[in-house]
């Protein structure tokens, strides 16, 4: 009696080992599978380490979701249906990103935040204290943020829907990021904006393009001071002003066919550029900025361009590019987001010269090309998720320990309740990955 109970026992801490045995395989194989999405084949091969560290198969699985994944590095998560606007502090790895909550949740409409995320980490690092108007529940209702070169001042712009609604069209609200920094002024404009402002280096002066204007405004971010040309109640509709910038000082309006120059201080039209393309074919609707070498990059959806600013010579024009948010890279290329993925192309002539990255599951755009070692900041289409990539593919990791750590901060998250349930259903919810930061706002 007492040789059959050991047998049974023998027989049935086999059968346990070879259940685990069998448990441990078939989480492997989902993770490495193809089928499988990329943040739960992080999530599930890092369980598999957490349960099983010195299992090889856990070493295996990390490295096949490392091999997978693109060269992302973190993911930095808002809280679910957040509307965020977001942008990167220059010559930082440090994000700048306005949250407030979904339209139609249980969170109180006025609760807007303003916070400091530190890509390298993806921990907020500073919730700054902003009164920032409500944003309203209608589809116009949007919020901008752009910083200064020298990062001193933030500048938010709130478009709250019609000038009929309660409260202002437009609101600027300038945030001080430094001790030295403009602010803080809150402005209030009953006209709706053409594009993005285009803030001076030192964060003081903006200047701004307003529906139904065709001559650029300069705003005082110290005193909220507005300076025009013409009286805002006489101007007639322009519809080929389409965006600002700056370029060593002087203004840049692109007008569709043409650019416009002002002198930034009499904001007089000192000449203007014509583009090579066919009359009112628009060159600058969906990007018009600096290529930080001292001239114009110019995009619409089928025509794009690069102009010397100091000389007005048309470098090149290009058909049917297909870029949006364009970035500039420190190599005389430039990046641009494109259907088939992120292209780098040639500063110097407009040609694609290799793609960087794939076509990005969640369509995210470009934000910024970070400093130090040579990554990217993108942005999901529905502003939820903002990523950093070294499309190099290469991880610094020695150990397993430090594979897992990397397959969670792509994640950005912990196995939700359905997934836990599909693979670990017999068990209490745990942490996959205890160090990863909460969701912002």
């Amino acid at each position: 009696a007492v040789i059959a109970s050991s047998v049974a026992v023998v027989r049935t801490v086999e059968a346990g080992a070879a259940a685990e045995d069998a448990r441990i395989e078939a989480l492997t194989t989902t993770a490495l599978s193809t089928r499988t999405n990329l943040e739960t084949a992080a999530l599930l091969a890092a369980e598999i380490h957490r349960r099983w560290p010195d299992d090889p198969r856990a070493f295996i699985a990390l490295r096949g979701v490392l091999d997978q994944a693109d060269g992302l590095v973190r993911t930095v998560r808002f809280a679910e249906g957040a509307r965020v606007a977001v942008t990167i502090v220059p010559g930082t790895r440090v994000a700048i990103a306005t949250v407030d909550p979904p339209i139609g949740g249980t969170a109180d409409a006025s609760a807007a935040s303003l916070h400091l995320i530190d890509l390298t980490t993806g921990q907020t690092v500073d919730e700054i204290p902003a009164p920032l108007p409500p944003l309203g529940a209608t589809a116009s209702a949007a919020r901008d943020i752009s910083v200064s070169a020298d990062g001193s001042t933030a500048l938010v712009v709130t478009t709250s829907g019609s000038a009929e609604a309660d409260g202002c069209c437009v609101r600027l609200d300038v945030v001080p990021l430094r001790a030295d920094g403009s602010g803080p002024q809150a402005m209030d404009l009953r006209v709706p904006l053409v594009g993005d402002p285009a803030l001076s280096e030192d964060g003081t002066v903006a200047f701004i393009l307003m529906e139904g204007s065709a001559a650029p405004i300069r705003v005082d971010l110290r005193t909220g001071e507005l300076v025009s040309t013409a009286d805002p109640s006489s101007v007639q509709d322009d519809p080929e002003v389409e965006g600002i910038t700056l370029v060593d000082g002087a203004v840049y309006v692109g007008a569709r066919d043409h650019i416009r120059v002002y002198d930034p201080v009499t904001l007089a039209l000192t000449r203007e550029i014509r583009l090579p393309v066919a009359r009112n074919v628009s060159v600058t609707s969906r990007h018009f900025g600096p290529d930080d070498a001292g001239g114009l990059l110019a995009f619409a959806p089928y025509w794009s361009a690069r102009v010397n600013a100091s000389t007005g010579a048309v470098i090149w024009v290009r058909a049917g590019l297909g870029c949006s948010a364009p970035v500039v890279l420190p190599d005389s290329t430039f990046l641009c987001t494109r259907d088939d993925g992120m292209w780098v192309h040639s500063l110097d002539t407009g040609e694609p010269l290799r793609r960087l990255l794939p076509s990005l599951p969640s369509d995210a755009r470009a934000v910024a090309w970070l400093p130090g070692v040579s990554e990217l900041a993108t942005m999901s289409a529905d502003s939820t998720l903002l990523q950093r990539w070294r499309p190099s593919g290469e991880y610094v990791v020695r150990t397993a320990a430090d594979m897992r750590d990397a397959v969670c901060a792509i994640a950005g998250r912990q196995l939700s309740g359905p997934e836990w349930q599909r693979y670990f259903d017999d068990e209490t919810h745990a942490d996959t990955c205890p160090g990863v930061p909460p969701s912002v706002g």
